[in-house]
């Protein structure tokens, strides 16, 4: 199974992303042409902090989602998003964990990761 990767390991990858080329040229006053090249060159700290905002703010697209257990009875929603080529997992209570390159591989993690608590919901359900 692939492992969170860091978001910088993305680099190439949102640099080439239409999506990723839109937000540049939103947010980049010199325009998207200049920012990539300047974020290509190593000047990168902006362009790290416009992506992690964008995403922060929820511009990325809502892929999937899964329920789990949480205690009292209650249960917690487990979403899947992506930012051009770049998937991650999102879960209240829980910080954002990890990058993917792709939706079946940021699903299957999230899947183990919370395997224990989808699997109660999933007893709590059988139980009723």
């Amino acid at each position: 199974m692939t492992k969170p990767q860091d978001l910088t390991t993305f680099k190439e990858q949102l640099l080439a992303s239409p999506t990723v080329q839109d937000i540049l040229a939103e947010h980049c006053p010199e325009g998207k042409d200049a920012a990539i090249a300047r974020f290509r060159s190593g000047d990168d700290g902006q362009f790290w902090d416009l992506i992690q905002n964008e995403m922060d703010l929820g511009s990325g697209d809502f892929e999937t989602s899964l329920m789990a257990a949480a205690p009292d009875d209650d249960v917690f929603e487990i979403e899947i998003f992506s930012l051009g080529p770049v998937f991650w997992i999102r879960a209240n209570e829980f910080d954002d964990i990890g990058f993917f390159g792709n939706r079946q591989d940021a699903l299957a993690y999230a899947e183990d990761f919370f395997e224990s608590a989808i699997q109660e919901l999933a007893d709590r359900e059988e139980e009723e």
